[in-house]
């Protein structure tokens, strides 16, 4: 997935309440890589997630399951 493509789902990510509340208890992230670096289980589960899934999914494909997962 391109760099690109990572940043577009985390900004579909911010406006999630849970990732929301997360960044409220753990600290705010600003871009896709501080998902990595974040204290919040839950924040850095979806940095692994999406860096496993990508070799399995084209960079649409993923980014679409991604955000109608949200969007539930």
């Amino acid at each position: 997935m391109k760099s690109k493509e990572k940043e577009r789902l985390f900004k579909e990510l911010s406006k999630c309440s849970e990732v929301l509340e997360e960044f409220d208890n753990y600290g705010a992230c600003h871009s896709y890589e501080d998902l990595r670096l974040s204290k919040s289980p839950l924040l850095r589960s979806i940095y692994m997630l999406v860096e496993s899934l990508e070799t399995s999914y084209s960079d649409q494909k993923l980014f679409d399951r991604f955000t109608s997962i949200l969007n539930m």
